[in-house]
């Protein structure tokens, strides 16, 4: 899931810019054999460091991320998530709001859930003056109008 957007990020990074992008991730659950704990990757002690994930939700996931990037000895400088569903945080504001404002680090996506729903309600859905993905855009748009800031 998170880990291939993180993986291709650096990939690309080294590739189109010449950056030699340090990466890892977390895992799920911590490993107590091997070389064990739960960050794979990179040593991130004493660094900088900028979280990327696939989707944003409700940001708890994100903020587990940023624990265990503290506890390791790291500092955040940044959140890239590649969609923002936009979904309410854990007040009247969105996730990335509240993350942004509770972490003070800049909380950004690629693209977020407006961008798609107008995306596909364009021409770029369209087929013979029909849109294919009536039945998607319909859903995207539901799920907006409930869970949505």
């Amino acid at each position: 899931k998170g880990i291939p957007f993180v993986a291709a990020t650096a990939q690309a990074l080294w590739l189109h810019h010449g950056i030699n992008a340090k990466w890892g991730y977390n895992r799920k659950e911590t490993k107590t054999h091997g070389e064990g704990g739960n960050l794979v990757g990179a040593d991130v002690s004493g660094k900088a460091v900028w979280v990327l994930d696939d989707v944003i939700t409700a940001g708890t996931a994100m903020r587990e991320v940023v624990e265990i990037l503290e506890q390791a000895g790291a500092s955040v400088a940044g959140i890239i998530v590649a969609l923002d569903r936009k979904e309410k945080g854990q007040a009247e504001h969105s996730a990335i709001q509240e993350l942004a404002a509770t972490l003070t680090v800049p909380v950004r996506a690629l693209v977020d859930i407006d961008d798609l729903i107008s995306y596909l309600a364009d021409d770029h859905g369209a087929q013979n003056g029909q849109h294919k993905d009536a039945t998607q855009l319909a859903k995207m748009q539901h799920y907006r109008e409930q869970y949505g800031v």
